[in-house]
Formats: C-alpha cells, structure tokens, sequence
C-alpha cells in the first residue's frame, strides 16, 4: 500500500501492520483538556457538551439557537472531529443577574454536561491539551512485545509533528485545488493551509529519512516545547532535545526572511524543491512565513489489544497537532 504525497514516514521503525480506523463515533473519541477551572464568575457561561456527527460549528448553531444568543458570540478553544464521539467546552455570554438556564437536551447528537460562570470568551488555542481514546482494526494481529516498544520509545523521545489526512481533504485533493485557483482572491484559507502542510511534511519526512528530526542541525532554528518561541541552534542541546524540553522546527513557507542557514537550510531547499510550484504561488499570495516544531511530546500513551486484531491507543496531544498522525507512526493507515 503506498503512501499518499503528504504522508509522513514512521520515525522509529517499520509500520506494525495495517489498520483502519473503525467507523463509529464511539471508535474515535477526544476530550478537551482546558488546563484551567471556570472562574465562577463573570458574563459568560462555559457550557460543557458532548457531541456525536456534528461538527464544532453546527454545535455552536445548536447552543446558540437554545440559549437566545448570536451564534458570533459563542466560543470554542478548539475545532472537534465530526465523526467522533468529542467533549469539549464552548462559552456563551450571559448577564451577571441572569440565573443560569435550565436546558435539557436528550438528543444524542448534542448534550450539555454541565455549565458554570467564567469571565471571558473561549479563544481560539486556549485549551491546554485533547485527550484521545482511538481503536484501531487491524488486517493481522500485531506483535504485542513490538507494540508496547513502540509506545515507550514515542513516550521518551516525542513524535513527528506532522499534519494529517484531515488537513489535506478528502482523496487528498486540497493542494491540487489550491493550485487550480491560487491566483483568485476567493482561494479558501483551508486550501492554503493545505498546501503550507504539504511543504512542512515534506521537510518532516526528509528529516525522519535522514535521522535528524529530533536533533539539532547546524543553523537549526529551535522551537520551545509548547510554545510558538523559538531560537537559533547555538552549542550542545542534546541535553535539552533529549528532556524534550526543545524541538528542531521545519518551515510554514511565504515572504520573509529564512530563520535557518548552513546545514539546516540546504536540507529544507533539497526538500522544499519537490515543492516549488507550491512555494511559488504562497509567496505570490503574500502569506507570511512561519515555523512549527518537528517534534511534539505526548502525553501518556498506552496501547491495549482489545482483541486479536484490535488495539486501543490512548494519548494527550498539545493542540493543533493531529491524533491521526499518531496512528501513523504505529499503522499504515487504509480506507475505511
């Protein structure tokens, strides 16, 4: 089974085996991780749900709808699967001498678990992790002893932060889109981040092959673990690359000045040439460059059989990485 132009290779060896993940919500589930408690005050509500088939958006419209507010209004620290079973918390506001409302729901599609007081609106990225529960069927059994060394080696040493199938559209046809239309000024936001993921785990994927996407290259820009913050590779990091305390980074492309040089830039222009008609028109559009960590760590990863064929992968992933880029590093995934 080949792999699709975006896909990224396993880091720490062979793929165990054939997997597609099983097609009920219940199957895939996630759970957002805030990182903090709601103040118990203020002019919003945080409105705990749980949502099957919907996406965050068409929540939002439900929850907006049943509460008497602009949908506008409503926020969410981050976008949930659709085909999944996910909980996660959106803030609506509401006067400070309203009393709380009374809603119920019974429709499976939607449920509220609870709300309480805050004082601000949900932003974008505000949640601090998403914890995800994901079985996995497999073509053949696995090898137990194989996969539990697997778990511990992406527990100690992280793993590729690369962006999966979702960002690049269903049969993978996104970046072939924003091709077709890159000039026009209607070109969605979702087709450029497309084709930026494309050049990104393309680096990636040059640097898993070459052994060096967790260390430091010379003129490497480094990135701090969790954090947008970054630095020049200067002296021995290996201390701080093994305590995962600090990642390499690979290139969101546009216009601006390259942070890498030396060994670190020639790599990223070997990769990036496979990548240059896509290159070419983000930089015409006038997106601005950026960075992202090649590595990420992850939370508390457990795997447990099921069955003969079936694993159950168990994880905390910081947001704006992907769970199914995880499964990757285990299973070549197939269609389900």
């Amino acid at each position: 089974m080949s792999a699709p132009d975006w896909a990224v290779r396993p880091a720490y060896g062979p793929s165990l085996g054939v997997a597609a993940l099983r097609n009920t919500p219940e199957a895939f589930q996630v759970s957002e991780v805030l990182g903090f408690e709601p103040a118990g005050e203020g002019e919003h509500l945080l409105v705990h749900i749980e949502k099957r088939g919907l996406t965050t958006q068409q929540a939002a419209k439900t929850i907006a709808r049943a509460f008497g507010v602009q949908v506008r209004n409503v926020g969410w620290a981050g976008l949930k699967d659709k085909h999944a079973v996910t909980r996660q918390t959106l803030s609506v506001p509401w006067p400070i001498k309203r009393e709380l409302p009374n809603w119920h729901n019974d429709d499976e599609a939607l449920r509220v678990l609870g709300m309480a007081r805050h004082n601000r609106k949900l932003r974008a990225g505000s949640h601090a992790a998403n914890a995800f529960v994901i079985d996995c069927d497999l073509d053949a059994p696995v090898d137990q002893a194989a996969l539990q060394a697997r778990v511990a080696e992406i527990n100690a040493g992280g793993m590729p932060n690369g962006f999966g199938a979702q960002r690049f559209g269903r049969g993978g046809d996104n970046v072939a889109q924003f091709l077709s239309i890159a000039a026009s000024e209607r070109c969605p936001g979702i087709l450029i981040s497309a084709a930026r993921s494309l050049v990104f785990n393309t680096v990636l994927d040059t640097r898993i092959a070459a052994g060096t996407w967790n260390t430091a290259l010379a003129g490497d820009w480094m990135m701090l673990d969790g954090s947008n913050s970054g630095f020049a590779a200067v002296g021995d990091l290996s201390d701080r690359l093994s305590s995962l305390d600090i990642h390499p980074s690979g290139p969101l492309p546009g216009t601006g000045e390259p942070k890498t040089n030396d060994v670190a830039a020639e790599l990223e222009a070997g990769a990036e040439a496979a990548c240059a008609e896509v290159i070419d028109r983000l930089s015409e559009r006038g997106v601005t460059a950026d960075r992202r960590a090649l590595r990420i760590r992850v939370g508390t990863l457990e795997a447990s059989a099921l069955d003969a064929q079936t694993v159950r992968l168990r994880f905390e992933l910081p947001p704006g990485s992907f769970a199914t880029s995880l499964v990757d590093q285990f299973f070549t995934s197939k269609p389900i």
